[in-house]
């Protein structure tokens, strides 16, 4: 049964994180209009399907799309699921759609997109959630979920008691929410396998998960060492080093070959989200004082991809 409070929901981007997360608030029976681009017709012809190997799959057709949201209205929530690459498109596109009582959640990577928000609407409540979840877009409107599903949400700016309510609303919908006290955190968190994952993918010359523990799991060991220590630096708990480092490479060596989601922006040619995964982390490094090199060679790789695309 949904939580009526929800309201009008807008979830921006219909790749993998928005058709899963938004497609499981349709199918609890939502409100919900997916805002899109080149995945709207094929949206409005065949629906959105996810396909689980894990929890219950479903099909939803008809659905509400639009690649106008200057004609949608305001409505009670947007969830901004793009790529980071592009925020400063995103805040103008969406603008139309945020109103006095509208609260913006953030289901992006990184570092930076909480207060990017925060800035560009100084009046909407601000939730930044951290999707820990393995997935994949196959073809426009289809979403292969393979594992996991969670969500930490955290709260940026906004009403005492208030994100506890988000959360809760959000399970109600079956979505796997809890909120957490310490939104940097748990960006931090998210960051101790982002960072070295992510990055290697590209960095080894396009490799999946179960490549990169064969071949460079060293690699990946002393690269969350070095994100654990900025967090530290930075005085964020973010767990037990070796606990941590541990499970981690655990969870990852049971994905199997995943494709992290800048290995498929590697294999398609377009830019990754380079600023808030490398860039933002390794310039907290060097405020806070903490030698990060293989953290600044990988970045160094990232810098040498993205010049290498196009914009």
């Amino acid at each position: 049964m949904m939580a009526k409070t929800l309201g009008k929901v807008a979830i921006v981007g219909t790749g993998g994180i928005g058709g899963y997360y938004g497609g499981l608030i349709a199918n609890s029976g939502g409100d919900v209009i997916f805002i899109g681009r080149s995945d709207v017709p094929s949206l409005r012809l065949r629906g959105l399907q996810v396909r689980s190997e894990v929890a219950e799959s479903f099909h939803l057709d008809p659905i509400e799309v639009s690649e106008r949201p200057s004609q949608v209205g305001v409505v009670d929530l947007v969830i901004i699921a793009t790529k980071t690459t592009g925020n400063a498109e995103v805040a103008e596109w969406v603008k139309p759609m945020v109103g006095e009582g509208t609260t913006i959640l953030t289901l992006q990577n990184g570092l930076g997109n909480d207060v990017f928000f925060g800035e560009k609407f100084p009046q909407s409540e601000i939730y930044s959630g951290l999707c820990f979840v393995c997935l994949n877009r196959i073809e426009p409107g289809v979403i292969h979920h393979i594992d996991q599903g969670h969500v930490t949400v955290g709260c940026y700016r906004g009403r005492e008691g208030a994100c506890e309510e988000l959360v809760n609303e959000l399970c109600a919908c079956g979505i796997q929410a809890k909120a957490v006290e310490n939104l940097a955190a748990a960006q931090w968190r998210k960051l101790f396998w982002n960072i070295p994952f992510n990055g290697l993918a590209i960095a080894e010359g396009g490799i999946d998960c179960a490549e990169i523990m064969s071949r460079v799991s060293d690699k990946v060991e002393r690269l969350m060492r070095e994100v654990h220590a900025v967090a530290s630096a930075l005085g964020y708990d973010i767990g037990e080093v070796e606990t941590l480092v541990s499970k981690q490479m655990e969870v990852t060596r049971n994905m199997g070959p995943y494709r992290p989601s800048s290995l498929l922006d590697y294999h398609s040619g377009r830019r990754i989200e380079l600023d808030s995964i490398w860039r933002l982390p390794v310039l907290r490094a060097e405020e806070v004082g903490v030698d990060v090199p293989e953290m600044r060679i990988l970045l160094k790789a990232m810098e040498a991809y993205q010049a290498s695309v196009s914009p």
